[in-house]
């Protein structure tokens, strides 16, 4: 899916919170350098990291943060229920001295899973300063360290961050130099480095216009895309409306950016390793291109847009876009093959997002929270039931 920077309004009231002290995040230098996906360290590609409803993969089942009380939770693939990340008989889960509570210094918005820990926002406010951290938390939620320091922030702030092999990526909106004008910057900042004066935030990219629009990032192995929409009725690739989109493919090894042309491109895309899936806005269809070859490798016959995400084996693509644009009415979710074939599409009810998953489940909510799952054992059937959770 799509996954737009979001604007939050950072008002956030103190409360008392205690940190625990932890040991650095230890990452493998030797996964670090892999042009595949690795579990422990790497961007969570096969779920949503925005959400009304952060989901994060672990070992054995996916934690997730229930936005209507504040709560971290963990749904179990193996027992396939979801409980409350607390172990305190009797505990209401309502204040701070349980250890499934978020209060109001999280942003509730952000949701990683990070060599065996979370990683979440965590906001201080002092003399109309907000301090935002990336957080460490412990799987059974009980220790909860700062680590690196993001940025700091009066009023309003446009903002988005991933974690991804030892680093936090930073996506900010600025103002521009005049009203009009718009600049969006992405950092990288080490998330074992305190940071507190800012020093180890590398600015990587910079881009100033007119009505810009970063989304659909995507971090796989050591290249980070992005696409980036302004308005520039002169470039040469802008469309009827006088907006130009750009896909960038960052080599994060390389430290380097190149543009990916993508013939007839209409916003929204998804990485699997060098192939990268998007709709065809004139042919109304799906493209698999090659970026290394440069070519289209396959296409997928399905004519509307939707939300793309891929598990590790086939692609999804959620027609919940389309409803959303008002194109159609008929909401379903495709099951395509990496070769274009399409294994299965079930009808799902427009009421429910999807979050998407690994090759395990498909996770729906209605509400705050996670309310029913798809089990993938389906997909050789013609079954297509959410179980509620």
């Amino acid at each position: 899916m799509p996954k737009k920077i979001i604007c939050i309004l950072c008002c956030f009231l103190m409360a008392a919170t205690l940190f625990g002290c932890s040991a650095e995040t230890d990452v493998d230098l030797t996964a670090m350098n892999s042009d595949d996906y690795v579990f422990d360290t790497d961007y969570q590609y096969y779920v949503q990291d925005v959400s009304t409803s952060p989901v994060a993969r672990a070992e054995n089942g996916y934690y997730y943060i229930d936005t209507g009380n504040s709560l971290l939770k963990y749904f179990d693939t193996e027992k396939m229920a979801a409980t409350v990340v607390c172990d305190q008989a009797n505990c209401e889960h309502n204040d701070s001295s349980c250890s499934a509570y978020l209060d109001s210094h999280y942003s509730k918005v952000f949701l990683s899973y990070y060599n065996g820990s979370l990683i979440v926002e965590y906001v201080e406010r002092k003399n109309g300063v907000q301090t935002h951290y990336a957080c460490q938390i412990s799987l059974d939620g009980k220790r909860r360290t700062k680590k690196c320091m993001l940025f700091k922030s009066t009023g309003s702030a446009s903002y988005q961050f991933s974690v991804h092999r030892g680093y936090v990526y930073l996506f900010r909106y600025l103002a521009g130099e005049t009203p009009a004008e718009e600049t969006v910057k992405i950092y990288k900042i080490p998330l074992d480095s305190k940071n507190k004066n800012m020093q180890d935030t590398q600015e990587i990219f910079t881009f100033t216009g007119l009505d810009i629009s970063l989304s659909s990032f995507e971090i796989y192995g050591n290249h980070l895309y992005f696409e980036l929409s302004a308005y520039d009725e002169s470039a040469e690739n802008a469309n009827s409306n006088g907006y130009s989109d750009i896909v960038y493919d960052y080599d994060i090894t390389e430290n380097s950016f190149s543009t990916v042309e993508l013939e007839n491109y209409q916003y929204g895309f998804k990485v699997n390793n060098r192939s990268l899936v998007y709709y065809d806005k004139k042919e109304k269809h799906y493209n698999i291109y090659d970026l290394d070859q440069k070519t289209i490798a396959n296409t997928a016959d399905i004519n509307d847009i939707g939300y793309i995400s891929f598990d590790g084996e086939n692609y999804y693509i959620d027609t919940m876009q389309a409803v959303n644009l008002g194109l159609t009415n008929d909401r379903k979710i495709y099951i395509v093959s990496t070769d274009g074939s399409i294994l299965k599409s079930m009808s799902i009810s427009s009421d429910y997002e999807c979050l998407f998953g690994y090759n395990d489940i498909l996770l729906f909510t209605q509400y705050v929270s996670i309310d029913f799952y798809y089990d993938k054992t389906q997909n050789g059937s013609d079954k297509a039931d959410l179980i509620i959770i």
